[in-house]
């Protein structure tokens, strides 16, 4: 999924983190936060449910087509690799052996 990968590229140059997670205890550890909890929110849909995971799909697909303008004329992506794109996504919430995953993250803590 090229155009997605690309995507990530383009919004790391705008200051997105796409790996925040990862570094939630740390950030509110340096803030000087106590008692600091993460815990991981996975959401998952398989091809057992096509209408699921179309619906899972259409956010992070919503994302890239507003976006589309901006990764062509930045060069990220021609307009055939991105409608390419965009027609793998579609074949892949078709599958039946379809697997998608996202990670939320709910992180806590207290004020010393």
């Amino acid at each position: 999924m090229k155009a997605w990968s690309k995507y990530g590229e383009h919004a790391k140059t705008r200051g997105e983190d796409r790996y925040i997670g990862r570094k939630l205890f740390s950030i509110f550890s340096q803030a000087g936060l106590r008692a600091i909890n993460v815990v991981p929110i996975p959401q998952v849909v398989t091809g057992e449910d096509p209408n699921l995971l179309s619906m899972f799909a259409a956010v992070p697909t919503q994302i890239i087509l507003a976006e589309k303008d901006a990764l062509v004329s930045k060069g990220y992506i021609n307009e055939e690799e991105f409608e390419t794109g965009m027609e793998e996504v579609q074949q892949f919430t078709k599958a039946p052996g379809a697997f998608a995953m996202a990670m939320s993250f709910l992180a806590t803590g207290t004020v010393p």
